[in-house]
């Protein structure tokens, strides 16, 4: 984790390692729910959107995001960049 090169304490490495990996699993699940609807040639490839519907997929997604934002917690205003991306991979389209 950059964090961690960076000189963050642990704790916050921590958070931002969870934060990461949340967000990372939302950003894949919304590119699968986009790429179903954007590319139909890939019907038989196994996605979030195909193996567990879109609906569901969709409502992972959003638990993802904001597990991610909830875990920013610690870090007050400072984190609202963070949190700002995470709304972003909520809204994508493309």
């Amino acid at each position: 984790v950059p964090a961690c090169l960076a000189g963050l304490p642990d704790s916050d490495c921590g958070v931002l390692k969870e934060y990461a990996c949340n967000l990372g699993m939302a950003f894949q699940i919304t590119d699968d729910l986009i790429d179903s609807q954007t590319s139909p040639e890939d019907e038989n490839k196994p996605t979030f959107a195909r193996l567990l519907g879109c609906d569901e997929a969709r409502d992972r997604a959003s638990r993802f995001i904001a597990a991610a934002i909830d875990v920013l917690e610690p870090f007050g205003a400072r984190a609202h960049p963070l949190r700002a991306l995470a709304e972003y991979v909520r809204t994508r389209t493309a």
